[in-house]
C-alpha cells in the first residue's frame, strides 16, 4: 500500500473518531425535557361524530356495528360509569366528572377507552399516566 493512502486513512479515521466522539457527547449532555407524547388529544374517539350546541361539545356515540365501537353497550352507559353521559347517546368529554381523585382528565379518559376497547388517537396512545 502507498504511503499517501495509508495517510489519508489515518486522517480518516482519526476525523471520524474525533466526530463521533463530538457527537457522543453532545448527546449525553443534551438537556431533554420529558414530554407527554401525543402533544394533542382528539376531542372524540376516532370514527366518531363531534356534535356542538350552545350547551357544549358533545361525542355521538356511533350506532351498533359502526367502526370503533369496541364492547361499548350505551343501553349499560350511565353517567356513573361514563361522566359527561346524555340519555341522547352522546358524551361530554370536558365534563368535571372526568377529574377523579387527583388524576387528570385524559387519564380517567384512557382508562375509560381502554376498558371499552375504544381507539382514541392521542388519549389511548397517551404516555403520561
Amino acid at each position: 500500500m502507498d504511503y499517501y493512502y495509508i495517510i489519508v486513512a489515518g486522517i480518516s479515521v482519526g476525523i471520524l473518531i474525533l466526530t463521533l466522539t463530538y457527537i457522543g457527547i453532545g448527546m449525553a449532555t443534551f438537556n431533554r425535557k420529558v414530554t407527554a407524547f401525543p402533544p394533542v388529544q382528539n376531542k372524540c374517539p376516532d370514527y366518531w361524530r363531534l356534535r356542538s350546541d350552545v350547551s357544549g361539545t358533545f361525542c355521538i356515540i356511533p350506532a351498533k356495528g359502526s367502526s370503533n365501537l369496541g364492547n361499548l353497550n350505551p343501553a349499560n352507559l350511565s353517567s356513573v360509569n361514563t361522566p359527561g353521559f346524555q340519555p341522547d347517546n352522546t358524551i361530554n368529554f370536558s365534563d368535571d366528572g372526568w377529574y377523579l381523585r387527583g388524576v387528570n382528565s385524559i387519564c380517567t379518559q384512557r382508562n375509560w377507552a381502554n376498558q371499552y376497547n375504544i381507539v382514541w388517537d392521542g388519549v389511548t396512545n397517551y404516555n403520561d399516566c
